[in-house]
């Protein structure tokens, strides 16, 4: 999804901001040798780098497509803020280099020039003075991605309990609504690999099912109570037979579990678990499946 224009240029301008402040303050890269027009020198610079960081932005977001902020996960903006410095450093280097000649010399020519000659020698320094800057303002950035994603997690997992609550509201106001055995609801066999082993229970009972190396502890619902069987049987096989059953998902590489006995879920993307009704164990939701579990509790509520 490409962000608003007014979201690339505040981008652009805080990017200018924090560069163009460290820029004065640290002076790096012979900036407090130059004794002639230094100051108007890096009063010029902050327009000059949100220029060029508002083209970088324009070209990475919507000419390679690659969103630089957003609902995404942290590798993806890592990985797009990494190519966005990659196209930053030619385009601020060519603004910069053009600039340099403006200011210091009069001569808009300057800055490509050597020795009389067309010559990529300044540019080539500012290369190496953007890249420098680069790496500094890519963890800055890396640092503030990681507490984007954060917060956004964060309130996905609001909005998620705040609806499993509701939900839970409404099944005590309508208990016919609430999970239970289901009288017309037909059972699933569920038949292990060794000693004839079958276990017969309705789809819409099971709680969760953990996969334990050969074998699965299946928890459901018997008489109102929570019971647990043990079968020689795989996580695959099980899925296979609870095809039908779209509220029974995987959530992790040993769990699957019955979305309709979810009454809050906790944790972020790497350590998520969900808490189910009925019992004190906590399943398990790895990075993999999160995406796909949060969509599927706000479907179902």
């Amino acid at each position: 999804m490409k962000p608003a224009f007014t979201t690339l240029a505040c981008n652009a301008a805080s990017v200018s901001l924090i560069a163009s402040v460290f820029l004065a303050i640290v002076q790096p890269f012979g900036i407090d040798h130059i004794h002639t027009n230094k100051w108007w020198f890096l009063a010029g610079e902050m327009p000059i780098i949100f220029a060029g960081s508002m083209v970088s932005l324009i070209v990475v977001n919507y000419l390679l497509r690659l969103p630089t902020e957003g609902h995404l996960p942290l590798r993806t903006l890592n990985r797009n803020q990494l190519v966005l410095s990659l196209v930053n450093i030619p385009i601020l280097s060519a603004f910069l280099t053009t600039f340099n000649g403006v200011l210091l010399q009069e001569n808009i020519r300057f800055g490509w020039t050597y020795q009389g000659h067309f010559s990529f020698y300044h540019f080539s320094y500012f290369c190496y003075y953007v890249s420098s800057l680069s790496i500094y303002l890519f963890l800055f950035k890396t640092f503030i991605n990681k507490n984007q994603v954060l917060s956004h997690e964060l309130d996905d997992m609001r909005a998620i309990n705040a609806l499993l609550e509701e939900r839970q509201e409404r099944m005590d106001e309508h208990p016919e609504e609430a999970v239970s055995d289901g009288e017309e609801e037909p059972c699933c066999r569920l038949v292990g690999n060794a000693n004839n082993a079958v276990l017969e229970v309705k789809p819409s009972a099971l709680i969760y099912v953990e996969s334990m190396a050969n074998y699965a502890d299946i928890c459901y619902m018997y008489d109102g109570e929570p019971r647990h069987t043990t079968l020689r049987i795989t996580l695959k096989q099980i899925r296979e037979s609870l095809a039908e059953a779209d509220y029974m998902l995987q959530c992790h590489r040993a769990f699957i579990v019955n979305l309709n006995f979810v009454v809050a879920m906790e944790g972020n993307a790497a350590n998520g678990r969900l808490q189910l009704f009925g019992i004190d164990k906590t399943v398990p939701v790895s990075r993999t499946y999160t995406g796909t579990i949060k969509e599927r509790l706000m479907q179902k509520c």
